[in-house]
């Protein structure tokens, strides 16, 4: 059976609850089901996010705000889960692949 990739996608990955909230899904979704990355804008190396998130064996991306939709566009993602309530429409790029998207 193939594999679903999800992205689990948040703004920055710092410290906080919509950070703590993403890892629990990287964390608990299961591996043999799901392609997992966490993408995020930028890291606060301070607050441990990505790393916490690599030590779960999650592969971790930043990206610019201004090659987001091309770079989302090339990972063909079967999911595109957004970790941020009231955050602009970043669901645009997965749309227009006719996937789902889930905030």
């Amino acid at each position: 059976m193939r594999k679903l990739k999800v992205v689990e996608f948040t703004p920055t990955l710092g410290l906080g609850g919509t950070e703590k909230v993403l890892y629990e899904f990287c964390k608990h979704l299961d591996k043999d089901k799901f392609d997992v990355l966490a993408c995020a804008f930028e890291s606060v190396e301070e607050s441990g996010g990505k790393q916490a998130l690599t030590d779960i064996g999650i592969d971790v991306r930043i990206s610019s705000k201004n090659y987001l939709a091309d770079y989302l566009e090339g990972l063909n993602a079967d999911i595109f889960h957004i970790h941020h309530g009231g955050w602009g429409d970043m669901g645009a790029p997965s749309r227009r692949q006719n996937k789902p998207v889930y905030r």
